[in-house]
């Protein structure tokens, strides 16, 4: 499904929606196993961050995200908040060429919703989970109008 440029702040809210009741189902659900897969995405999205590699720092945050969405144990959730995800970084490469923001914030809210969500703090990692997506929206939009200026200049 394509996505029109003027629909990707309904799509990040609906992603935002998604992910916050999917965290919070995972706080109730996840296993052992299932939160050190979420652990290890978490080093490794932080080690692409820090060394400035895009490819480690996706592949892992993808990782991470479906990670939690998998640990709610509602595999309708889990396959929506793939295919949400899937279609918002084809759409922001689409529009912006790249990804908006810096990665090591991203990284830093990843910490949150992990320490979150490992404590079972339902509110508390959806609350950071929100915060997350609302800074990667904010930065999107961000890029968005700094392309459009410097069209407009040129």
């Amino acid at each position: 499904m394509p996505v029109d440029p003027e629909h990707m702040h309904a799509l990040f809210e609906f992603r935002c929606l998604q992910e916050m009741h999917a965290v919070r189902l995972a706080t109730q659900h996840i296993t052992l196993a299932e939160l050190r897969e979420v652990e290890k995405a978490l080093a490794l999205n932080r080690q692409g961050a820090e060394l400035g590699r895009w490819d480690l720092f996706i592949e892992h945050d993808n990782a991470f995200h479906h990670g939690i969405a998998k640990a709610s144990h509602n595999p309708f959730l889990a396959e929506t908040v793939a295919t949400v995800l899937h279609l918002q970084r084809w759409a922001v490469r689409m529009v912006t060429g790249g990804a908006p923001g810096s990665q090591l914030i991203a990284a830093d809210q990843h910490d949150a919703i992990f320490a979150a969500l490992k404590d079972g703090q339902a509110d508390v990692a959806a609350q950071a989970m929100k915060n997350h997506i609302d800074t990667v929206i904010q930065s999107y939009q961000q890029d968005v109008r700094r392309r459009l200026l410097l069209d407009e200049t040129v």
